[in-house]
């Protein structure tokens, strides 16, 4: 099964150069899950065509926010909708914010500190996940269309939307190692506030990174590469039936 993978941004030359970039990283979460992956440099105005032959797609975070004028952004909201329901979609961070804003959703600064570090996602069934976070925005009003928030935290009520199984979207990083965050923070403390810092170190010692969202993007793909808009096997925390 291969699944494109839409780069829309460029780490840090000092993170990239030991971490790689969100596309490597992306291949070495899906890869052992049995997924061939290719990259389309959606930075470099790269969209997958209508006739590829990619069975799903993934669209990775960004250090770049959805206002900033690039112009990319437009036709990466466009290709959205264009592909909604017809293969499956996984967002990640930025790409969590654009398929919401390109469904109707809006996305903005958020009113609360900047999401540092490792946090707790809540799942609907209770269950608490430990994941890495790191974005100023979010999603602040979910578009209008059938769909489920699956997880959210002290700060971000839609932590975890599911589509309807026509795609899943997570405002973590599922990618992200706790040595990744930890180098990610180093590189950037200097430009953050004194209270994100804090909101950082707050949980640098009780946390880690400890969730199953790679297994759950794993199994979104396979119950809905053949039949994309149906409803197959949820992931794991999902409830079809529930709308917001």
């Amino acid at each position: 099964m291969k699944i494109g993978i839409l780069l829309c941004g460029l780490a840090h030359p000092n993170i990239a150069n030991k971490h790689g970039y969100y596309d490597q990283q992306f291949r070495e979460l899906l890869e052992p899950l049995g997924f061939e992956c290719k990259t389309f440099a959606v930075v470099a105005n790269l969209l997958p065509e209508a006739d590829d032959d990619c069975d799903g797609y993934l669209i990775t975070g960004s250090a770049h926010n959805l206002e900033d004028g690039l112009p990319w952004v437009e036709p990466l909201l466009d290709w959205i909708r264009g592909i909604y329901g017809k293969k499956p979609l996984v967002g990640v961070c930025f790409g969590h914010q654009a398929i919401a804003a390109a469904l109707g959703g809006r996305v903005a600064t958020a009113n609360t500190v900047y999401q540092t570090g490792v946090i707790e996602y809540k799942s609907i069934d209770g269950h608490l996940n430990q994941v890495a976070a790191w974005h100023g925005q979010q999603v602040v009003e979910l578009p209008p269309v059938e769909l489920t928030v699956t997880a959210s935290s002290e700060h971000c009520p839609g932590a975890a939307i599911v589509y309807a199984n026509k795609a899943i979207s997570y405002q973590s990083h599922p990618e992200f190692s706790d040595t990744y965050i930890s180098d990610l923070f180093n590189q950037h403390c200097d430009d953050l506030q004194d209270q994100d810092r804090q909101f950082y170190f707050d949980k640098f010692d009780s946390l880690c990174v400890n969730h199953t969202i790679g297994q759950d993007i794993a199994s979104f793909y396979r119950s809905n590469v053949n039949t994309p808009g149906t409803l197959g096997s949820d992931p794991k925390g999902s409830d079809p039936n529930t709308s917001a």
